[in-house]
């Protein structure tokens, strides 16, 4: 059973590649603009882990526009989480995950 507000998604991938390239890359301890000021190195695996994974997401939207719909889709929840982490409120956290499984779905 899939958690409270857990987004389904209709893609075709294989649940343990997703699960093995998205780990891979939410287990970095760091955030977009922590990676932004790291150096080059850093930089460079940071993208190359992100490039992967939504290589996984364009396999499983297929079509038109798939590329973009993948770094939108990716956008959406990654922003999501920070601000949701972010903000002390829980009603204010839920309301910023409700908009975002909401944008996402339409992606």
């Amino acid at each position: 059973m899939a958690a409270p507000g857990a987004i389904r998604l209709s893609i075709s991938i294989s649940a343990n590649e997703w699960t093995s390239r998205y780990r891979k890359l939410a287990a970095c301890p760091v955030s977009p603009p922590d990676v932004a000021r790291a150096d080059d190195a850093t930089r460079a695996v940071y993208e190359a882990e992100l490039t992967q994974l939504v290589e996984v997401l364009v396999a499983g939207f297929r079509g038109a526009h798939a590329s973009e719909r993948a770094w939108s889709f990716l956008a959406v929840l990654s922003g999501a989480a920070a601000m949701a982490r972010a903000v002390k409120d829980p009603r204010i956290r839920a309301e910023i995950l409700a908009a975002a499984r909401t944008a996402a779905k339409a992606i």
